[in-house]
């Protein structure tokens, strides 16, 4: 008999996804559409409304959501090496 492999349930294929709104939690600033909304393009029609609820995961994040997401996350990381930076200097 032939074994039949079983699907992957969505929750596990999408850990990476996951693991960006953790990271977001931890480094996201307060005042993060004006940057989010630097690094997409221009003719986008990516509003400051669809930038929130991909953050505060209002919706789910399909393809064309997910430049919005690496956006988030390029300005999450920004933030985490500022504040590094800042520690080190009061050391």
């Amino acid at each position: 008999m032939t074994k039949i492999a079983e699907k992957n349930k969505v929750e596990d294929m999408q850990t990476h996804i996951k693991e960006a709104l953790e990271f977001l939690d931890q480094h996201l600033p307060t005042l993060y559409v004006s940057e989010v909304k630097k690094r997409l393009a221009k003719d986008s029609g990516i509003t400051s409304g669809i930038i929130r609820n991909v953050r505060n995961q209002s919706s789910t994040i399909t393809e064309n959501k997910l430049n919005v997401l690496n956006a988030l996350v390029e300005v999450a990381k920004e933030n985490k090496i500022q504040k590094e930076i800042l520690i080190e200097s009061l050391k």
